[in-house]
């Protein structure tokens, strides 16, 4: 309804003919873009899928977590849509799989510890808004359920840890996280503590940190990562803490943005040729 005097688009099934598209965004449940792609992209078009049918390069790994694959010859040729890892792929991509919000969060606040110890003794702990279970009308998102509660859930089953798991590997064979998320009462957010038991030396962590994202337009290092500084914004916030027997890197970003539609349209001007930050430019206001 706001967009209404804004736009005036109109719907389409996605089984229309789609030869006047340059580019389709699927955003759909986990199993049923997998259906549609193939289409869309026998049209001509370029896809960023925002379902995770794309993201997972082990069949078996993603049939466990998910369902059976229909569509599993594409996934060869899918690029994982994390441009701060992968921008050189994501600009030759036909079909582009953005990531899990969860996922964004937790690999950009690991990623540059590539190499640097052992990764196997990591832990991630991460908490959401109720927007990051979607839309569907469940008793547990219920306002009166919601409201002054902090709650986990999927303790230790949730689908993007091996999403985690199976990216980071790539990076690192030695990456083999564990991943336990909870329900804030908040809309939107996700503020994630990544704990890495192994030793590490924080001094040159902090150097790979700046390193990897000096020149990235939308990661930032903070003294302290915080949801509201990122709120409505394609922008993850980064700290890092040193103490005792562990390091603990926090990241924060809008699942609805950085950790979905944001992510879309900052992939999509990669692939086509825009600047990366077109549209996205927007700074949290703090209310």
């Amino acid at each position: 309804p706001n967009l209404k005097g804004f736009v005036d688009g109109v719907f389409l099934s996605h089984d229309a003919d789609l030869g006047f598209a340059d580019f389709v965004f699927t955003a759909l449940p986990h199993g049923m873009s997998m259906n549609v792609v193939p289409g869309i992209l026998d049209a001509g078009c370029r896809v960023v899928d925002l379902s995770a049918d794309y993201r997972i390069c082990d069949r078996p790994l993603y049939e466990r977590h998910y369902c059976e694959h229909t569509s599993f010859e594409l996934v060869d040729e899918a690029v994982y849509g994390l441009p701060e890892i992968f921008r050189k792929d994501i600009m030759r991509a036909r079909l582009c799989a953005n990531p899990g919000c969860y996922a964004t969060a937790a690999i950009l606040s690991l990623a540059p510890l590539s190499g640097l110890c052992d990764l196997s003794q990591t832990v991630v702990d991460a908490t959401s808004g109720t927007s990051g279970a979607g839309a569907g009308a469940k008793r547990s998102l219920l306002y009166s359920e919601v409201c002054e509660d902090l709650r986990p859930y999927n303790v230790t089953g949730h689908r993007h840890e091996p999403e985690m798991n199976h990216i980071l590997g790539r990076l690192d064979p030695s990456f083999d996280l564990c991943f336990t998320p909870s329900i804030a009462p908040t809309i939107r957010g996700i503020l994630s503590k990544a704990h890495v038991l192994s030793e590490l030396d924080f001094e040159e962590a902090k150097k790979a940190f700046e390193k990897a994202y000096s020149d990235e337009a939308f990661v930032r290092i903070a003294e302290s990562a915080s949801t509201k500084d990122v709120l409505r914004t394609n922008m993850c916030e980064i700290s890092l803490h040193a103490g005792g027997k562990r390091t603990v890197i926090v990241s924060a970003i809008d699942n609805l943005v950085k950790g979905a539609a944001g992510q879309a349209v900052q992939n999509m001007n990669l692939m086509a040729g825009f600047g990366e930050a077109e549209g996205l430019e927007r700074i949290s206001c703090h209310p």
